[in-house]
């Protein structure tokens, strides 16, 4: 990290901190070590630019890099069971204790839309507050 601290320095590159969150419904923050060092966890959230980038489309590298991932529910294949009340179902999303029903994850009020239509789906995460992204894993 020293060298490449050094490296970026030498070249004029300007530092932002970026925030790393989970894709679960809390959104807690990520940690890259297990102590939770915070001068080690700060250098590991910079993010460096050229100064040759014009300070609006700087901006809108930072401002993009600072909206949180979208949430994942898994469209599961096999059977699994919810961490919390022990149920089931097709849709899952991951969680600290375990996989997490859409009931439990109080997700169970988002209305699902099936791929192949990209103007609706725009549309939909524009309106809403709230949205997620579902893969399907085995």
């Amino acid at each position: 990290m020293g060298l490449f601290l050094r490296w970026a320095l030498a070249h004029g590159l300007q530092a932002y901190e970026s925030p790393y969150v989970a894709r679960a419904p809390d959104r807690h923050p990520l940690m890259f070590t297990a102590t939770g060092d915070d001068a080690v966890e700060r250098s590991c959230r910079m993010h460096w630019v050229s100064p040759e980038l014009s300070a609006a489309r700087r901006e809108r590298l930072v401002e993009g890099e600072r909206q949180p991932p979208d949430l994942v529910v898994i469209w599961a294949l096999r059977e699994w069971s919810c961490a919390v009340c022990s149920g089931g179902g097709e849709l899952l999303i991951m969680d600290g204790p375990g996989p997490l029903c859409l009931n439990c994850a109080h997700l169970d009020h988002l209305v699902f839309l099936p791929s192949g239509d990209v103007d609706l789906t725009r549309r939909a995460k524009k309106a809403s507050g709230l949205s997620v992204v579902v893969v399907r894993r085995g």
